[in-house]
C-alpha cells in the first residue's frame, strides 16, 4: 500500500532528474496556497511546482478507492519582447523550447508514471483531469496548472470501531423531538 506521502515522494524522485536534464527545476510545496505564493516570484529557469491536492472520489465510486488529486504547475520566465506571445509556441533566439513545448513534455511524463503491481495503484497511471493558466504571476512570466487524479486503494484499518447506538439514560434527551417542532 502507498500513501499519499509515498507516491508524493515516488512522484518528485522520478520527475526530478527529468525536469533537471532539461535545465529546470521541481519544486514540492506543502498545499495550494504554498504552490501561488512560489509562483509569485520570477524564476530563473523554468520550474515545475507539484503539490499534493488531497483526495477526490473514484471514478467509479468503488469501495476502498479514492482518487489522489496532485497538481503540477509549470512556471518559466518568458523575458521581455514586443511579441511574448510568439515565446509560448515558439523556439527562443537563445535556444530556449517553448513554454508550451515544456508543458506537453511535462503532461508525458506525468501520463508515463507507472508504479509496479502491488502498490495498490491504479495501472492506468496518473489521468489528467484538467488544466488553466495562473493569473497574475509576475511580469514576463508565464505559469500553467496541469491537475491530475490517481485510482488508488485506500489503506484498511486494521481494526473494526464498532459504534455503539444505544444511548445510556444518563445520555438519553431530557425532553421529546415532537416538543420542539409544534
Amino acid at each position: 500500500m502507498r500513501y499519499a506521502s509515498d507516491i508524493l515522494c515516488d512522484i518528485e524522485k522520478t520527475l526530478a532528474p527529468l525536469i533537471q536534464a532539461e535545465g529546470g527545476v521541481l519544486d514540492v510545496a506543502t498545499d495550494l496556497e504554498h504552490a501561488l505564493e512560489m509562483l509569485a516570484s520570477a524564476p530563473k529557469r523554468f520550474r515545475v511546482v507539484l503539490v499534493w491536492d488531497g483526495y477526490g472520489s473514484h471514478p467509479q465510486n468503488r469501495e476502498g478507492m479514492a482518487a489522489t488529486r496532485f497538481t503540477t504547475f509549470i512556471h518559466a520566465n518568458i523575458g521581455l519582447s514586443h511579441n511574448a506571445g510568439s515565446k509560448i509556441y515558439r523556439e527562443s533566439v537563445e535556444g530556449d523550447k517553448p513554454f508550451t513545448a515544456r508543458l506537453e513534455q511535462l503532461s508525458e511524463w506525468v501520463r508515463a508514471l507507472r508504479w509496479p503491481d502491488g502498490a495498490d495503484i491504479d495501472h492506468a497511471g496518473m489521468v489528467l483531469e484538467d488544466s488553466d493558466w495562473v493569473l497574475n504571476t509576475p511580469k514576463n512570466t508565464k505559469a500553467h496548472s496541469l491537475n491530475w487524479s490517481l485510482a488508488q486503494a485506500l489503506t484498511p484499518h486494521p481494526t473494526t470501531i464498532p459504534i455503539d447506538l444505544q444511548l445510556s439514560d444518563a445520555e438519553q434527551p431530557k425532553e421529546n423531538y415532537e416538543q420542539h417542532i409544534k
